[in-house]
């Protein structure tokens, strides 16, 4: 399994919203189903000279164990927004929640990636 983080580009307007895009794929030739403990599959951590904070800061999700099904060589995406609060560099990195796939419990987290917010 794998998970991706992409922007639609790499400058943003002081108040403009980055729209991410997660993207949880495998290769597997056969449905996968991931399991999480809540009804959250992604998170991203956010950082700005101002400091580090989470997309889910704040956020409910329900409390019940919650089945995402993965078709064969396929993918699950979600489009997180996150609205620019400060001009500067915004670094993101994606997250998945605590997966359960079969019996082997994952977490998964994207490379960083920097955009200019003017």
């Amino acid at each position: 399994m794998r998970l991706t983080l992409s922007l639609s580009k790499s400058e943003y307007r002081l108040g403009e919203a980055l729209e991410i895009r997660l993207t949880l794929t495998t290769t597997s030739p056969n449905e996968v189903i991931v399991t999480t403990p809540s009804s959250q599959l992604f998170d991203l951590v956010v950082r700005t000279k101002g400091g580090e904070t989470r997309w889910s800061a704040g956020r409910a999700f329900l409390p019940v164990v919650t089945a995402h099904r993965i078709p064969p060589i396929g993918g699950l995406t979600q489009t997180l927004s996150w609205s620019t609060q400060e001009a500067g560099e915004v670094t993101v990195v994606g997250l998945t929640t605590a997966l359960t796939v079969g019996d082997k419990q994952v977490q998964l987290q994207t490379p960083p990636v920097t955009v200019v917010v003017r």
